[in-house]
């Protein structure tokens, strides 16, 4: 463990020996021993990284949840237990198509205000970035799937199978 105290650098040289040197010395400036001994400290921590899988397990852990709360909160102004809350509210479920997500879900919120209205799926999410969340936008889209529907006689029941290309009408 390095410790550091007005001036002095402790390493560990790796074969159990501490080193302690002034900083200055050798002819280094205190930013180029600092640097030095970061440079060592950063190289450990990518062997123990790459080498220990409970450790890099436990990095990315931390990492992500740590990220994922700064996230929240400078994005949306909500804590990670806000979050939750709000997930258990709408019982884990994207709030429009009602459908489980396997990735976390998406905050919804409203561009002009800032206010998050819900949590969505990532399709869904998207879906409504393509409309620039213009409800008029969607109701033209509507529409125009209901009319296709009506048209060709396609049921409610099908909207998730894929038909092939040879099935589609071609207009």
């Amino acid at each position: 463990m390095d410790t550091q105290k007005s001036g002095t650098s402790a390493s560990n040289s790796g074969n159990g020996t501490r080193k302690i040197r002034n900083f200055g010395e050798e002819g280094l400036s205190t930013s180029d021993s600092m640097a030095s001994n970061r440079d060592g400290l950063n190289a450990m921590n990518r062997h123990r990284y790459a080498t220990d899988s409970e450790y890099r397990t436990k990095r990315i852990a931390s990492g992500n949840q740590h990220n994922r709360r700064l996230k929240l909160r400078r994005k949306y102004g909500m804590s990670l237990e806000e979050f939750d809350r709000l997930s258990a509210e709408q019982h884990h479920v994207c709030a429009i198509c009602g459908r489980a997500s396997d990735t976390t879900l998406c905050v919804d919120h409203c561009h002009h205000t800032g206010k998050v209205r819900g949590l969505l799926c990532h399709r869904c999410n998207g879906g409504l970035g393509c409309y620039d969340d213009d409800p008029a936008f969607m109701s033209k889209a509507v529409a125009y799937l209901e009319h296709w529907r009506r048209k060709h006689g396609v049921t409610t029941g099908a909207k998730h199978r894929r038909p092939e290309l040879s099935q589609c009408p071609i207009p």
